[in-house]
């Protein structure tokens, strides 16, 4: 069981590359954080860069093959 409440508070598209069966997502965002017990929240900031692969098995066509995050500065 997650020990905070969390939520996106941004995710803003930056560039969406589509070539045949493949797709390519860079996007910024940002997360904040509420501990359930109390505490300080927090944020945490960054870019995504996220790579799709067309699946016809796939609720929504596509499926998630590589995801990398870069915290921001």
């Amino acid at each position: 069981m997650s020990q905070n409440n969390v939520r996106f508070r941004s995710n803003e598209l930056e560039s969406l590359l589509v070539r045949g069966d493949v797709a390519v997502e860079v996007a910024r965002f940002v997360i904040e954080g509420t501990p359930k017990t109390g505490g300080r929240p927090w944020s945490f900031g960054g870019r995504t860069q996220v790579v799709y692969l067309r699946d016809a098995a796939s609720p929504c066509g596509w499926s998630t093959i590589r995801e990398l995050v870069q915290p921001a500065q």
